[in-house]
C-alpha cells in the first residue's frame, strides 16, 4: 500500500472496479425470546 502510494506506479490505479454496493447488511433479528421473558415474568408476577 505504502509503496504503491510512493512508487506512483501502475498499482496506485485500482486493478478492477469496485463492485456494485452491496445493500446494508440486514439487522439482526429481533430478540423475541428477550420479550416473551419478560411478559411471561410480568405474567407471572402479575398473577
Amino acid at each position: 500500500m505504502l509503496e504503491c502510494t510512493r512508487t506512483k506506479g501502475p498499482c496506485s490505479l485500482k486493478p478492477a472496479p469496485d463492485p456494485a454496493p452491496c445493500s446494508p447488511p440486514p439487522p439482526p433479528p429481533f430478540p423475541w425470546i428477550y420479550v416473551w421473558s419478560v411478559l411471561s415474568f410480568l405474567g407471572l408476577m402479575g398473577t
